[in-house]
C-alpha cells in the first residue's frame, strides 16, 4: 500500500502509516476539488497495476478517503484526518451496494 502512495506523492507530500492497514498522504499546498478525483483515480490505478505485478493470487485494494480544504489554516491535521477517515467509510459503503 505504501508503494502506490509513494509512487503518486507528490515531493512536498508525505506518506504515513497510522497502524494497522491505515495509511494517510498528507500534503500542504494548493489543492483543488477536481484534485480529491484525480488523486483518488491515479492511486486507484497504480495501486490496481501494483497488485496485478506481485504475482500474489489475490487482489490488493484499498477504500480511500480524501479531503481537501481551501484553506489548511482553519481545520487541524486530526479535522482532516477525521474528515477523510469518514469519507472513506462512506466510500466503502456506496461501493458494497454496486
Amino acid at each position: 500500500m505504501c508503494a502506490a502512495l509513494t509512487a503518486v506523492a507528490a515531493p512536498h507530500e508525505i506518506c504515513v502509516r497510522s497502524g494497522g492497514d491505515e495509511f494517510f498522504l498528507i500534503g500542504i499546498g494548493r489543492y483543488s476539488r477536481e484534485d480529491e478525483a484525480d488523486r483518488t483515480r491515479i492511486f486507484t490505478e497504480t495501486l490496481a497495476k501494483l497488485s496485478e505485478s506481485s504475482g500474489k493470487p489475490y487482489r490488493i485494494s484499498a477504500s480511500v478517503g480524501c479531503a481537501v480544504f481551501e484553506d489548511c489554516r482553519q481545520i487541524s491535521l486530526d479535522s482532516a484526518l477525521r474528515e477523510a477517515d469518514e469519507r472513506m467509510y462512506r466510500n466503502k459503503l456506496s461501493n458494497r451496494r454496486l
